[in-house]
């Protein structure tokens, strides 16, 4: 796994139950991580950039593909349109 590249220079302090503690250290090995802060402090890292990427998405692919379809097939000038464009 990658190492740390930055100087590691705060800390945060974890309290959890014994058995999840039991449960990250059997991914951590699973994962092949050096050890459980490797291990804790990537998982968190990709998961927080994760999440700070889908909050920042402005349209979902959903959304997209029927802003898309609307630019792409306008529907046609309703009378109420049509009279505001007279005006």
């Amino acid at each position: 796994m990658a190492a740390f590249t930055k100087p590691l220079n705060d800390r945060i302090n974890l309290r959890t139950s014994t058995d999840e503690k039991s449960l990250f250290q059997r991914a951590c090995e699973l994962a092949g991580f050096r050890d459980l802060t490797t291990f804790i402090v990537t998982t968190m890292r990709r998961e927080s950039l994760k999440l700070l990427k889908e909050s920042t998405q402005i349209l979902s692919e959903r959304d997209r593909d029927i802003v898309l379809d609307a630019l792409a097939n306008p529907p046609s000038a309703n009378k109420h349109l049509q009279e505001l464009m007279r005006q």
